[in-house]
């Protein structure tokens, strides 16, 4: 695992935080860790990005054994549909007496809330999400993503 360093200054911050994004977007991150602190510079945000090496960015899935922590890597709006998929996923691993993975992975649901995926078309888009899986599962996981998105009543 390797680490970034980067400084996002309080004020005039787009060019800082255009690099970061880069970085991001580039790069399998692990982790993210901040710090709001003041320097000779001024006040802004220490920030250290723990990513692995190789090939990919954020599209790549992490590998087994890879912690992720989706707080970190999903914009807020996505992490509210990440959190509603995963209480579903549990609540219907309990019902079909299933593991919770044979159900989705962390990784399918975090594609999902980032997609806002809205149509079976689209989720079959997702790997690991063949007929079985989209016979089983397909209109209740849309039904959460645009419950959180606020397009159906709870």
């Amino acid at each position: 695992m390797k680490m970034k360093f980067f400084w996002i200054p309080a004020r005039d911050s787009a060019a800082a935080e255009a690099e970061l994004n880069v970085f991001l977007a580039g790069h399998r991150v692990v982790q993210v860790e901040k710090s709001f602190c003041s320097d000779s510079d001024g006040p802004g945000w220490a920030l250290c990005v723990q990513w692995l090496p190789g090939e990919g960015g954020a599209q790549e899935k992490p590998r087994a054994g890879d912690k992720v922590d989706y707080r970190e890597v999903l914009d807020e709006a996505s992490f509210k549909i990440f959190a509603a998929l995963r209480t579903w996923r549990k609540e219907r691993a309990t019902a079909d007496a299933v593991p919770i993975y044979t159900v989705a992975t962390n990784e399918q649901l975090a594609q999902i809330a980032r997609e806002r995926i809205q149509t079976k078309a689209a989720l079959a888009q997702v790997e690991g999400f063949g007929p079985s899986r989209m016979g089983k599962y397909a209109e209740a996981l849309i039904a959460v993503c645009a419950r959180e998105m606020g397009e159906v009543p709870a």
